[in-house]
Order: structure tokens, then sequence, then C-alpha cells
């Protein structure tokens, strides 16, 4: 297709270009570019591009697909033409094309690069890890100045990236009350529900936009850039950071808030001492920031006991170099959770299943029966013996920190 002619034909408001029929034709364009469903009723659609209306457009009074209608590029029954979604879903070179001249006719570059950014859209640059040329430390004056970089690009947001792709960056600018920041270990607050004036949280956030990309990236392992500094005293590029967990707490405002434990990626990895008893208080040696101090023996313990099989799905994975299985805290050990480390609060897990209960994937009841969360069904009792019996208490602590969707 003709894109630049496409795109000029696009309807406009008296004298301004219509920005809320654009961010519905890039929001639809980021829906094929996932794979995501063509066609979207307006009620259910306009709920998502609420806040993209909010920041980049104007305040949503109508469906703002009609001003794709003179362009043929919104469907009847609500979404792209099937041709369309086709090319954009599977041609990146037309698609990058077409988001290219909306871009340019609709927004600043500055703002482009945000948006673009948050939709998952953004051009050539894939966004994630060292930025080419900017060393770590590299201070800037403004904002803007480290958003031109790619060192982070919004203006204004904390949190850049998609929930689909992972984060790329956050800036820590001292406007969360909850977070807490130790240097090379971070305890990040998610955005949202919060006055801007005050500071203070004024309502509970969700597991969405950024803070679902933060989420992500706990799973995709890519390492996160940060930003640290304020506008009076400039900002300075932090370095590399990975998402080690997260989770839903109580701010100190009341409020229901997500967070999100970052470590430097260059930290010296954590002592692990000899503990044969446990520890209801586990100890901490400090070094640039806390380090957990972790006893090997109630891992080895728990894993013996259950003869390294998992207590989810029972199986047991034989190595060359003996059986492997993970060690999982139930209330976990590090930060505010403050969990003890003891066999009550472990499990013996498989890989897999480690990692997807760390995730809130995986749940368990008070009736001690493991639930699988995206399925909304029961994966059966969990495996337990004789002499290892969890306590209920962490349990439920686990089920509070990621509630199920």
């Amino acid at each position: 297709m003709d894109w630049p002619k496409v795109v000029d034909a696009i309807e406009v408001t008296t004298g301004t270009p219509d920005r809320n029929a654009a961010l519905v034709l890039l929001w639809s364009i980021s829906q094929a570019r996932f794979g995501r469903t063509r066609t979207v009723p307006w009620s259910e659609a306009s709920s998502e591009l609420a806040d993209l209306f909010s920041q980049y457009g104007l305040p949503d009074t109508g469906p703002a697909f009609a001003g794709l209608a003179p362009a043929q590029l919104w469907d009847a029954t609500g979404g792209l033409p099937e041709d369309v979604y086709q090319t954009m879903a599977k041609d990146a070179g037309q698609r990058q094309q077409l988001v290219d001249l909306i871009a340019a006719k609709f927004f600043t570059r500055s703002t482009a690069d945000e948006l673009l950014a948050s939709l998952g859209l953004a051009a050539t640059w894939k966004g994630y890890g060292p930025v080419p040329g900017i060393e770590v430390g590299r201070w800037f004056r403004r904002r803007v100045d480290a958003a031109d970089t790619k060192v982070h690009r919004p203006l204004q947001n904390g949190i850049c990236g998609t929930p689909q792709l992972g984060c790329e960056s956050i800036a820590i600018v001292g406007g969360y009350e909850d977070d807490v920041d130790n240097g090379d270990e971070i305890i990040y607050t998610g955005e949202g529900g919060r006055d801007p004036k005050t500071g203070k949280q004024n309502a509970d956030q969700k597991l969405e936009r950024g803070n679902a990309a933060l989420a992500t990236s706990v799973r995709t392992r890519n390492p996160i850039r940060v930003l640290r500094g304020s506008t009076k005293a400039g900002y300075t590029y932090a370095g590399l950071f990975l998402v080690e967990d997260f989770w839903r707490a109580k701010g100190k405002s009341g409020f229901w808030i997500w967070q999100f434990r970052l470590t430097a990626v260059d930290s010296a990895p954590p002592t692990e001492p000899v503990a044969p008893r446990g520890n209801a208080r586990p100890g901490r040696r400090v070094s640039h920031a806390e380090r957990l101090l972790r006893s090997a023996m109630v891992a080895e313990w728990v894993k013996k006991v259950h003869d390294h099989r998992c207590q989810f799905c029972n199986e047991r994975y034989d190595t060359p170099a003996g059986p492997y299985a993970e060690t999982a805290h139930i209330r976990p050990l590090g930060g505010k959770h403050a969990g003890p480390d003891l066999v009550e609060n472990a499990l013996c897990l498989c890989p897999t299943h480690h990692k997807l209960f760390d995730l809130g994937a995986f749940i368990i009841t008070d009736d001690r029966i493991v639930m699988d969360v995206m399925a909304r069904r029961p994966l059966g009792p969990l495996t337990e013996v004789g002499p290892h019996q969890i306590d209920l208490q962490y349990a439920a602590y686990h089920r509070e920190l990621r509630p199920a969707p």
C-alpha cells in the first residue's frame, strides 16, 4: 500500500492533527505486532486506550477510530482491515514505515520515542542492555538529555518498556515514598496511584503497563538500565540491573503497591555460609548493600528428604553429577519479606516449577492444594513427607504477594 498517501488521508481536527485517531492506529498495529485479536469492541479498546489518550492525546470524547475511516484503516467490525492487519503482523519493514510516518505527522521526536517504546513499536535498536558509547556514570544535566541518548527515553514516566517484551529502563527520581535505594540493590515501587503533588499513594497500583513490563523482566532476565537523579542535581546513568523478584505489598500510605527487587549485574554473589539448623531471622553481611546469608544445610536437607523430587509434579531429574532439584522459600528471605530460613518455609521443586512459583503462576491453598493460577484449576495436592511439613502461614503470605489476575 501507499503508506504516505494513507497517512495523509487520516482526518484531523480544525487546524490540529487528531492524535487520538493516531493513537488508536498505533495501538492496533501493536495488537497485530504481538499477535492479539484483530477486532476488539470499542468499549473494551477504549478502556485500554484511556491512558494513551490522557498522556499523548486528548480526553476521550468518543470513538476516535472515526478519523481513520477516510484512510480505510478501520474495519466496520472494529479493528484494522484484515489485509492491513496481516501486513502489520508479518512484514516488519512495512510496519516500521507506517509507524514512522504516523509518528512524524502526529508527535514530536521525544514524545514518539516514548510512545513507541511503550507500545513495542520502537524502530531498529531494541532498547535492551547497554547503550553503545554511553558509559556507566555518565551525567546528564536534563532528563531530555538522557532521553536523547536512549538511556531512558521517557521524559516523565519512570518505567520504559512493554508487558510483552519487558522493561528496558527505569528512572529513580525520589517520587515514590516506598522506594529503597541501597546502591547495588534497589527496591523499586511500580507506577500508578500516586498524588504528583505530595508524592503519597492515593490509590492501589495495578500489575499493568510499566509494572507488567518489570514483571516480565523477571522472566526474560534482560538487564535494564537505571537512571538516578533529580531536576536540581541532574541525572546519572547507574548501569545495568537485573529484576530479580516482585511482589504486592501495602505501602506506607496504606494502599496496595507493586515492588520490584533489582540488583546490579556486576554485584558480587552472596556468600553461602554453613548454618546447620537454619535461622528464624537470617543474618546479613554488609558490603555495598546488604547480602542475605542463606543456610545451605536447610536447602540440602529439604531436597534430600524428598529424594530430589518436585513437590508439585513429583518429577526427579538425574544428571551425570547426580540428581538436581532446587529449594524455594515460600515467604522470600530478602528485603522487607524477612522470611525465615527454616524447613517449614521451604519447598523442593524442579527448576520449572520453582520459577513459576516465584512468579506467582502457582500457589498453595490452605487445603495444601497446588493451584495453577493462570488455568484456574488445581494441579494436585502438595507432596509432603513425614519429617517435612510446610507452615501454611507462609503459603498465605505468598498468595498475598501476587494475587490471581
